[in-house]
């Protein structure tokens, strides 16, 4: 699946659960498991992570189980959110000027769009 917004496409995989039941797939993974495959997988490993409260990242760092989480961009909705991400040592690359979810898609097409325009500049 992907979003497409002023010409950048971005494809994006729904890992937004408060309880760590699994993942929405169709294999019965733990999600723990079936991100820690996301993320050792080349292929399937994400651009950007969303997070759209305190408990997902609590969710994420205790499912992630301490993957390199290097090259991956960090998307926060806003301050409260960011703050949690930097109290595990985790840096937001993006975060929301609005505080909603179509802020946060706002920041993420806004930090592609300049990700790309310094690809072309190097």
């Amino acid at each position: 699946m992907s979003s497409s917004h002023c010409g950048t496409s971005i494809p994006f995989l729904r890992f937004h659960e408060t309880k760590l039941n699994r993942l929405l797939c169709r294999q019965p993974v733990r999600s723990g498991d079936r991100l820690l495959q996301l993320l050792a997988d080349p292929k399937s490993r994400p651009q950007v992570a969303t997070f759209t409260s305190s408990s997902t990242v609590h969710h994420f760092v205790r499912a992630s189980r301490g993957a390199s989480l290097d090259g991956l961009a960090l998307a926060s909705i806003g301050p409260i959110t960011s703050a949690t991400l930097r109290s595990y040592g985790l840096h937001p690359a993006i975060e929301a000027e609005s505080y909603t979810m179509a802020g946060l898609a706002r920041a993420i097409v806004k930090w592609a769009q300049e990700q790309n325009q310094g690809l072309a500049a190097g």
